[in-house]
């Protein structure tokens, strides 16, 4: 399904981008006791890497360890309550303008954008299925143009170019 939103309509495969899924867990989910696990696909048979461009990560905030490797430090910062105390300092400077309020602008207009996205798939959709129903009517041959413009939402224009590509 990433797949599917990655790339715009008529754009080719190979322009799409590796695809990472991250879980961060609160236990072991896989009980062996590391702080990161990496899932790539492989292949069966030959044991190859199968670089289709996904990618899992499963962070596990459970481990505790020695040192204060990257991944450590990041664990230490997701379960940290204060930001105050968290190590990795862009991390910390971010959390603590999300809890200081200042954050809130750039959520707005996030929210904000989103919506318009929203909006703008929902016309794409409306769209869609006003030409596929113009094509419909036109295969059946018993509308005028300008019944089909009106029915449909077009523009004769439209219903005209619509009716030019069927016969093509």
């Amino acid at each position: 399904m990433l797949d599917t939103k990655a790339l715009d309509k008529n754009e080719d495969f190979d322009k799409i981008r590796d695809t990472y899924v991250i879980f961060i867990t609160e236990n072991d989910v896989f009980g062996k006791q590391h702080p990161l696990y990496t899932i790539d696909r492989t292949i069966k048979e030959t044991h190859d890497y199968f670089n289709d461009g996904e990618h899992i990560i499963y962070i596990n905030t459970a481990y505790k360890g020695e040192g204060m490797t990257d991944i450590e430090k990041l664990i230490h910062d997701f379960t940290c309550s204060d930001p105050e105390q968290m190590l990795i300092p862009s991390l910390r400077k971010r959390c603590m303008e999300i809890k200081s309020g200042t954050a809130e602008k750039e959520v707005d207009k996030m929210c904000k954008l989103l919506d318009l996205r929203i909006q703008e798939e929902h016309a794409e959709g409306r769209t869609e299925e006003r030409i596929s129903m113009a094509k419909k009517m036109l295969k059946k041959n018993q509308f005028t143009d300008e019944m089909i413009a009106e029915l449909c939402e077009l523009t004769i224009e439209e219903v005209n170019e619509l009716k030019e590509n069927l016969s093509a």
